[in-house]
């Protein structure tokens, strides 16, 4: 019983090629001998193909090029397309109109036209001009080759009758697994690959032990992409013709010598300004995929020694110590003389050959490959007995064949475990199967396939969809939740269509079924025509009262002497008018809908309409050739059915509190608008239709983007009987209690360095205003207008958040200490991993103010502990009363539609300094919500002229319905254009099932964009970098690091539009929990900054920044540290 045996992979030159990353492939692809190479190993309808539109610049579509092939062999052009794809020599685009084309890659395109035409990049491999006086003939070079390939095959048999190896030869024996150590011996012993290495023919063998070595070119400090090239070359070289050196670099003069010790070129001496290509390298483009023609034993009639007989003898004529090595794998050798060796094939020795890893397939090969050249006068040249039997041999040692499987069981029916097997074994995934307790072992291959079809055609149980909430992921547009019952049920779709359809579906039942079961409940039955009669009188009287107190309000701003009371008066007269508007809209627009459910003897009442009387008492008759109908009416009303003749009704989603654009607020009482409103049916028809019946929504608005972000909302949502009781003080105690919390008496600085966040506790205290919040959205929508309860905000500002990049500021400060870029890129990585921890106060989820426009935060830290000195002040910096040796900060709201927030940070005394920008787009998931930041940073070493290019995570809110918490998720990248140094980070969000939170994982790039160390752990806490030397240590650990306290200017200080002073009297209402105030003094902000907006629109006039400009796609800082050092000259 045995494993079945592996094969020694030896790729071909397409498949190595494959291996390549993109960047690799596209740069190898700059030189005409590599495009050759390739093309000339391309299947024949590759090579049509690529000739077809070798010359055609633009994409060919897919049809056109399908119809070059007939039907039949449509799977060929299938399998040319993956290759072709795969080599990147093209790629697929889509055209006008959508149509999908292949588009040959330029640089391939270009580099074989210069190869096929002439042109092109010159090649490092040029002829010697001159005659060399020492040439070497080409018996001579054959004799070399195999000379020097014979001392590696020697050494791995263990023979001494050659030289010795070099150590490269030797790091490269082990680096493939073909020689290893064993413990506690230092001498190298040849393993089972090295055994299969021997019997492959030279060709194969060469072109595997290059790969090897290629596998460890960067260990040597040379360019894999200048090897290859002048691999390629040397296979379009001649043979017996010496090259120059001249034009090679020190690289390739180095790898040059190390293909003189292969064999694979001549060289008489190393500082020899000529060398001399051997049959080894003339194919080597070729790989194991077809032998060398003019190899050195290709020709086995020429230079074959076996004669294999039907009585297992084998007589092997040669004197190679090394040949006779090889048959000894093998076979039991009996004689030995000068020219000729005797021995015998038997079962045993077959079988030892078969544990040091040799196939029965690699044993007949060899065998018919160095047959004698009398063997092929009368074939076969193995006799058939022989290789059958040593076949024979091999299977009687693998009785048992192993696969890699994966067992179904547990099947709820005989039905399904019928549907499954039969599924599978159509499709060839089937292994084993029994009836007997429903078990069944599919293919690992197939095990998805199965899998899937498995969830798909067997019920695996029932979710209650009564008081459901669906929810979805946003990093998998696949999957989607189902909470219900305190549980939460993971689903899958096929794809983001099918999701979208599920969803759509689900939200739908729920919420049909839930409106089904308000109206079957026997506590709440359903309400009747009369019923509703009711409530229309009801709210009609109340309206009439409204109407009452609105005059009597009028009356009082007339009767007024005070400007300042008049003013405020007229405020509220005119948010009254507008309430009575959409009362008195809301009534025409029941009384409509009454009459369509229920029209007037079965006939719905239609325009024109025709108005008899205007007393509030008297009736209104509504006449169609029908019969009148008597609804008691007051004459706003009347007036409002007047005016909606033309009007048509407008439909909407509700809106958030910012989004309603206050009329009237803050405009002086004029004459006419001290004047009652007289209500007649003699105005004109569209007196009151000149009002728009649903609310407006400002052109610009402060509170949030215009597309994607969310408000920051006030605590009133609407009218929802669920919603906290409204305050009940009059306005006149609002006003005295505004007044008497003096700005003086309360200690601003103190509520913003308290960082302690209180915490929400449970959202499921707040049910009723999460349920309103829950009510406005639909999964996937932006949260643009959406109404957020305002005890979610964190107190301070978006642009103060964004200055806890630097809470740790010796680590950003001290890349500039490092003198080797390698470990530049390092410490960048270091001081990113550690600039996200801090801007989370507490694991509970809050949401910072959305900054408006125009506002600023400054401030900086102390990096070193001598105290600042007056004549060392950058006065020109961010912060100008901060001395060289503090780190300063200064961010800026540059635009709200969409919102941008730009900062800068420098060190003067170290010469480094951050610029970035950050837009931020919302999505509503369900059970949590995603932001995405848009933007980018950029690191500046002035010292070394040097920029790292940084992208930023999304955050993610999750269980909004319980305890939120925060998450970053997304994968981002870190590059220096200067260095070629670069790193990837991948943010992991938890997964469903299982996992941690807070995962990241990150990989350092070199220039050729090979990891030289992987870092793990959580960004929140310890993170562990594992180095390819094999080294393990402590990367970061967050936790173990003291926060360096940012100092701000008091706010009694600052500027007017300084994020601390714009925001105080909010942040002290959160404090002390004075939702009111927070509300209000929010809301008065906003309001401001849009009448700013309105007037600026009237004017024509554009928003002008501060402190940055848009140059491009980027924000970048007005005076950067650069160019204040130009300018006054202290740049070297």
């Amino acid at each position: 019983m045995s494993v079945q045996q592996r094969t020694l992979d030896c790729k071909d030159l397409h498949s190595y090629l494959k291996t390549l990353p993109a960047a690799v492939l596209d740069r190898l692809y700059n030189h005409p001998a590599t495009c050759l190479a390739v093309f000339r190993e391309l299947p024949e309808l590759s090579r049509i193909y690529i000739m077809r539109i070798l010359f055609v610049d633009q994409a060919v579509p897919k049809a056109i090029m399908g119809s070059w092939v007939s039907p039949n062999s449509a799977k060929e052009l299938e399998d040319i397309v993956k290759l072709l794809t795969e080599l990147r020599v093209w790629q697929e685009v889509e055209m006008q109109g959508g149509l999908k084309g292949w588009l040959l890659n330029p640089t391939f395109r270009r580099n074989l036209k210069g190869a096929l035409l002439g042109g092109g990049n010159e090649w490092s491999m040029k002829p010697n001009t001159d005659a060399d006086p020492k040439a070497r003939g080409i018996a001579v070079l054959d004799e070399y080759a195999m000379g020097r390939w014979e001392c590696v095959l020697h050494f791995m048999v263990g023979s001494h009758q050659h030289e010795a190896i070099s150590s490269d030869a030797l790091q490269i024996l082990q680096h493939a697994g073909l020689m290893k150590k064993e413990p506690g011996d230092n001498q190298l012993s040849i393993t089972k690959d090295g055994f299969q290495f021997l019997l492959m023919d030279t060709s194969a063998q060469v072109w595997y032990f290059l790969l090897q070595y290629l596998d460890t070119a960067n260990s040597r400090n040379l360019d894999l992409i200048d090897c290859l090239g002048f691999l390629f070359q040397l296979s379009f070289s001649t043979l017996g013709q010496d090259y120059s050196t001249d034009s090679m670099n020190d690289g390739l003069q180095k790898f040059l010598q190390h293909l003189r010790e292969f064999g694979l070129v001549y060289q008489r001496k190393r500082k020899d300004g000529r060398f001399y290509p051997t049959r080894l390298a003339l194919d080597i483009a070729a790989g194991p995929k077809k032998s060398m023609l003019n190899s050195l034993n290709a020709s086995s009639q020429a230079t074959g020694y076996i004669v294999v007989e039907t009585n297992y003898r084998v007589y092997a004529y040669t004197d190679s110590s090394l040949q006779v090595a090889l048959i000894a794998l093998f076979c039991e050798l009996i004689y030995r003389f000068p020219n000729l060796v005797v021995g015998i094939i038997t079962r045993e020795s077959v079988r030892e050959a078969l544990k040091r890893g040799i196939t029965a397939d690699q044993i007949v090969s060899f065998l018919r490959q160095h047959a004698h050249s009398e063997c092929y006068k009368e074939p076969p040249v193995l006799p058939s007995t022989i290789a059958d039997q040593i076949k024979l041999w091999a299977i009687e040692r693998d009785r048992f064949l192993y696969k890699d499987g994966v067992l179904y069981n547990q099947f709820d029916s005989q039905a399904d475990f019928e549907i499954l097997r039969n599924y599978a074994q159509e499709r060839g995934l089937l292994v084993w199967h029994t009836l007997n307790g429903r078990k069944m072992v599919v293919t690992k291959e197939g095990h998805d396939e199965s899998k899937e079809k498995m969830t798909r055609g067997v019920r695996r149980g029932c979710i209650r969809l009564k008081g459901a909430i669906v929810g979805i992921d946003d990093e998998d547009d696949t999957t989607f939740t189902v909470t219900v019952d305190m549980k939460v049920f993971h689903l899958q779709a096929k794809d983001a269509e099918e999701r979208e359809k599920w969803i759509r579906g689900l939200e739908d039942t729920i919420l049909r079924h839930a409106q089904l079961q308000r109206r079957l409940d026997p506590n709440h039955p359903t309400p009747t025509m009369q019923d509703f009669d009711k409530k229309l009188t009801e709210t009609d009287s109340y309206l009439q009262i409204l109407i009452d107190q609105v005059k009597a309000l009028e009356v009082r701003i007339e009767q007024g002497n005070d400007d300042q009371e008049k003013m405020r008066l007229c405020s509220i007269r005119d948010r009254a008018n507008e309430m009575l508007e959409s009362i008195k809209h809301t009534i025409v627009l029941l009384q409509i809908a009454k009459n369509t459910t229920h029209p007037v003897n079965g006939v719905q009442v239609a325009a024109p309409i025709t108005f008899f009387q205007s007393s509030p008492s008297d009736t209104l008759k509504i006449t169609n050739n029908q019969q009148p109908v008597k609804v008691n009416l007051t004459n706003e009303v009347v007036s409002v059915i007047a005016s909606m003749e033309e009007v048509p009704v407008q439909t909407g989603i509700e809106l958030g509190a910012e989004c309603v654009e206050r009329r009237g607020g803050n405009v002086e009482c004029t004459d006419s608008l001290r004047q009652p409103p007289v209500i007649s049916l003699e105005q004109p028809p569209g007196f009151y239709g000149q009002r728009p019946l649903a609310l407006e929504i400002p052109e610009t608005s402060y509170s949030s983007s215009e597309d994607e972000d969310f408000f920051d909302a006030t605590e009133n949502m609407g009218q929802s009987p669920t919603l906290p009781t409204p305050s009940t003080k009059t306005l006149d105690e609002l006003e005295t209690s505004s007044r008497n919390q003096s700005s003086d008496t309360v200690d601003y600085d103190a509520l913003y360095e308290d960082s302690d966040e209180d915490d929400l506790g449970s959202m499921e205290s707040h049910g009723s205003v999460v349920t309103h919040l829950l009510s406005q959205v639909k999964l996937g929508m932006d949260l643009t207008k959406v109404v957020l309860p305002t005890f979610i905000l964190e107190r301070r500002s978006l642009l103060e958040m964004y200055a806890d990049f630097f809470a740790h500021p010796y680590i950003f400060v001290g890349i500039a200490d490092f003198t080797e870029p390698r470990d530049r890129i390092v410490q960048v990585v270091r001081w990113f991993l550690s600039a996200f921890h801090a801007g989370r106060r507490s694991e509970v989820a809050k949401k910072p103010y959305n900054p408006i426009i125009g506002e600023t935060f400054r401030c900086w830290w102390d990096v070193s502990k001598d105290k600042p000195i007056a004549e060392n002040l950058v006065s020109d910096g961010p912060v100008p009363w901060c001395d060289a040796n503090q780190l300063t900060f200064v961010a800026e709201q540059v635009s709200h539609h969409p919102p941008v927030s730009a900062f800068y940070a420098e060190h003067y005394g170290k010469r480094i300094s951050f610029c970035a920008h950050i837009w931020t787009k919302s999505k509503f998931l369900g059970l949590s919500i995603g932001v995405h930041h848009i933007g980018q940073g950029c690191v500046s070493l002035l010292d070394y002229d040097e920029e790292y290019i940084i992208t930023f995570p999304n955050a993610y809110g999750r269980s909004i319905l319980t305890v939120p918490w925060v998450e970053l998720g997304g994968s981002v990248s870190i590059t220096c254009a200067k260095t070629g140094y670069g790193a990837t980070v991948e943010f992991l969000t938890k997964p469903f099932y299982g996992g941690k939170k807070n995962r990241v994982t990150a990989e350092i790039l070199q220039p050729d964009r090979k990891p030289f160390v992987a870092i793990s752990g959580e960004w929140n806490g310890a993170m562990i970098a594992k180095w390819t030397d094999g080294k393990t240590e402590e990367f970061v650990n967050v936790n173990a690091m003291s926060i360096v306290q940012k100092r701000v200017r008091p706010v009694a200080e600052q500027e007017e539009f300084e994020s601390r002073r714009l925001w105080r009297e909010v942040t002290l209402g959160l404090k002390f929990n004075d939702i009111d105030l927070a509300t209000k003094s929010k809301s008065s902000l906003e309001h401001r900054q849009r009448e700013e907006a309105r007037i600026r629109k009237e004017a024509n006039e554009k928003w002008e920044t501060k402190l940055f400009s848009l140059v491009g796609d980027n924000w970048i800082y007005d005076k950067p540290l650069v160019k204040r050092l130009a300018a006054s000259g202290a740049q070297q």
